[in-house]
C-alpha cells in the first residue's frame, strides 16, 4: 500500500500466482501508446505486455524521466543522481521491482542516518558537529516536538501500522477523518498551533535540519496531509540507494518491453493526441502519426492542455481541473566525482555530511569504503533555494559550494580529490519537465482525487486516454506512488478492451468501491 487514500495492495496483486489479468481475446496484440519513459511509463509498458497488449513507448528525451543517473567514471557504482536517489525500504512497490530486476542496494547516507552518523549542522551562524546517537539538547527537543506534534494532530501511528500490515479496514476507518479535518490546513499552521513548538527558533531549526530525509521548511506552506501521508507510510526513513544508479529501474523495464514487443527504439516527443473513430491518433513532433487502441500518458499533467495538445474530449473535467491547478516544487543539485571515499579514512573528519540554512542546504557523501570511488553531492535544494543557482553553469555552482565548505570545514580536500567535471540540474529548466514533483497546497485534496481516480472512469471506444505518473499519485516525489498509478491505468485499459483481472486476484478498479478515496463534497456556506 503506497498511501492511505487508496489502500489497495498493488504488490499482492502483482505477485499473485494467477497474474494481474488479460485483455479480451479479440484485442490481444493491439497497440497502446505510452507517453513518457520514466518509472511510471516503463512500468505501464511492462504491465501492458503482461496483459496481452503491445505497448509503444514515446519519449523525446530518453528513458529515465526524473530517474536520471549520470556516470562520473567508468562502471560507476555511485553516479550523479540528478533526480530520484533514495527509496524507503517501506516502499514495497519499489522493492518489488528492485527484486524483480535483480538490482542491488546500499544504505543511503542521509545526514545522521546509520550510513552517515556524523554531520555538520550549520544553522543561524552556529556550527556544530553532531553525532547520530548524541544529539545536542536543542536538536533532541525539536525531534521530540515533531513526534509529539504528529501524535497530537492525527492517529498517524495507527495508520502506519495498518499500511504495513496491509490492513485496509483500519486505514479506511481512520484516514478519511484525518482528510476531512486537515484538508485546508498547512504544515506551517500545524507547527504554529503546536504546544510543542513554542518559539520560532525551534520551528526554524526543524525546518532547516528536520529528521529522516532532511529539513521540512520547503513543505511549510504545503498541505499537512502531504507530510502526514509520507510519515504514515514511513517513506521518510530507512532509505537505500541503487548500486549503479536509480535509472537502471526504468532502463531494465524498457529492455524487457523491447524484448517482448520488438520496438527497437523509443518513439519521439508527442505533440498531439486526438480521437479518430474507435482509436486514438498520436502525432509526434516530427509529424509521424500512429493509431492505437488506447493511450497511457505519464507526462506531467500540466502539459496536457498546452504542450501535448490533447483533445479535451479525452479529458474528464476533473483531469482538466487538476492539470490547471496542481502545485509543483522546484529542485536543484550539484555533484562532483572524487577519486575515493577519503572521508571514511580512520579518524578522518575533514569532510562531513552537512545540513545548513545557507545556499547549499545539504551535502551528501557517497562511497562504501576508503579505497573505493566516491561522489560528493555539494548541494541539494528545493523551491526558492533552487533559484539561487539559476543562470549559473555546473562549474560555477560547484565553485560556490566549495567556497562555502572552505568556510565551514577547512581542509575538506574536495578539490584535491576531485577527478572530473561537475554535474548539475535544475528540474524546471529540463525539457519535458514541470519542476521536480507535485505537492498539494492546502485545499487541493479534491484536485488530487480527481486525477488519481481517473482510471475507473468508464470510457466509450476511442476515448481510452489515461493519466498516470508522479503527479497523479498521492505521494509526489516517491516512486511507489507513480508506479501505483501506472498499474491502475493498465487495469483500466484492460477493462476497456474486454479484459479483467482473475476473480481470485481482483485489481484496483475491482475493489474501488470499497477502497475509494473519501469525497469531501461541496464547500462554502450551507455546504
Amino acid at each position: 500500500m503506497t498511501a492511505p487514500d487508496f489502500p489497495f495492495d498493488h504488490v499482492g496483486w502483482l505477485e499473485h500466482p494467477h497474474g494481474i489479468g488479460r485483455v479480451g481475446a479479440r484485442h490481444v496484440g493491439r497497440t497502446v501508446a505510452v507517453i513518457g519513459a520514466g518509472i511510471a511509463g516503463t512500468v505501464a509498458a511492462d504491465a501492458l505486455s503482461a496483459v496481452g497488449l503491445r505497448p509503444v513507448v514515446y519519449d523525446g528525451v530518453g528513458v529515465g524521466g526524473r530517474m536520471r543517473s549520470v556516470p562520473l567514471r567508468p562502471d560507476d557504482p555511485y553516479p550523479a543522481e540528478l533526480g530520484a536517489m533514495r527509496f524507503s525500504t517501506r516502499d514495497h512497490l519499489v522493492a518489488h521491482y528492485l527484486r524483480d530486476l535483480g538490482l542491488r542496494t546500499y544504505p543511503f547516507p542521509n545526514p545522521l542516518s546509520p550510513a552517515a552518523p556524523r554531520a555538520l549542522v550549520d544553522v543561524g551562524g552556529v556550527r556544530r558537529v553532531v553525532g547520530r546517537g548524541d544529539l545536542p539538547a536543542d536538536l533532541a527537543a525539536v525531534d521530540r516536538a515533531w513526534r509529539a506534534t504528529v501524535e497530537d494532530v492525527a492517529d498517524v501511528g495507527l495508520v502506519g501500522e495498518a499500511l504495513a500490515e496491509r490492513d485496509a479496514g483500519t486505514v479506511l476507518r481512520i484516514w478519511p477523518k484525518i482528510v476531512r479535518a486537515l484538508d485546508e490546513v498547512s504544515l506551517r499552521s500545524v507547527l504554529l498551533e503546536s504546544p510543542h513548538f513554542t518559539d520560532r527558533t525551534s520551528r526554524d531549526l526543524f525546518g532547516h535540519v528536520g529528521f529522516g530525509s532532511g529539513g521540512w521548511d520547503t513543505d511549510f506552506d504545503n498541505g499537512v496531509l502531504e507530510v502526514l501521508r509520507v510519515v504514515a507510510a514511513g517513506l521518510d526513513t530507512d532509505h537505500v540507494g541503487v548500486v549503479g544508479g536509480c535509472q537502471q529501474l526504468p532502463r531494465l523495464l524498457w529492455d524487457r518491453t523491447r524484448a517482448a514487443t520488438g520496438q527497437e527504439r523509443l518513439g519521439g516527443e508527442v505533440a498531439a493526441v486526438v480521437r479518430d473513430g474507435a482509436e486514438l491518433v498520436v502525432t509526434e513532433r516530427s509529424g509521424r502519426r500512429t493509431r492505437h487502441a488506447a493511450v497511457v500518458c505519464t507526462a506531467p499533467v500540466r502539459h496536457l492542455l498546452v504542450r501535448l495538445r490533447v483533445a479535451e474530449e479525452l479529458l474528464a473535467p476533473d483531469v482538466v481541473r487538476g492539470a490547471e491547478g496542481i502545485h509543483y516544487m522546484a529542485s536543484s543539485k550539484v555533484l562532483v566525482p572524487v577519486d575515493r571515499a577519503y572521508w571514511l579514512d580512520p579518524g578522518q573528519e575533514s569532510l562531513l555530511s552537512v545540513l545548513t540554512d545557507r545556499y547549499p542546504r545539504a551535502v551528501y557523501l557517497f562511497g562504501q569504503s576508503p579505497e573505493g570511488p566516491g561522489t560528493v553531492c555539494l548541494s541539494y535544494t528545493w523551491n526558492d533555494d533552487a533559484d539561487v543557482f539559476r543562470g549559473m553553469d555546473a562549474e560555477a555552482r560547484a565553485e560556490a559550494c566549495l567556497r562555502y565548505l572552505d568556510g565551514v570545514l577547512p581542509g575538506h580536500a574536495v578539490r584535491e580529490h576531485r577527478r572530473g567535471p561537475a554535474v548539475a540540474v535544475t528540474w524546471d529548466e529540463q525539457e519535458g519537465c514541470a519542476d521536480a514533483f507535485s505537492q498539494n497546497l492546502p485545499g487541493q485534496y479534491d484536485l488530487q482525487r480527481g486525477l488519481y481516480c481517473d482510471f475507473v472512469r468508464p470510457r466509450p471506444p476511442g476515448l481510452g486516454f489515461y493519466v498516470a505518473g508522479d503527479d497523479v499519485s498521492w505521494t509526489g516525489g516517491f516512486a511507489g506512488g507513480a508506479i501505483a498509478t501506472a498499474l491502475n491505468a493498465v487495469w483500466g485499459v484492460a477493462r476497456d478492451l474486454g479484459g479483467s483481472s482473475p476473480p481470485s486476484n481482483p485489481g484496483p478498479g475491482d475493489r474501488f468501491a470499497e477502497l475509494a478515496p473519501v469525497e469531501l463534497g461541496p464547500r462554502g456556506p450551507g455546504a
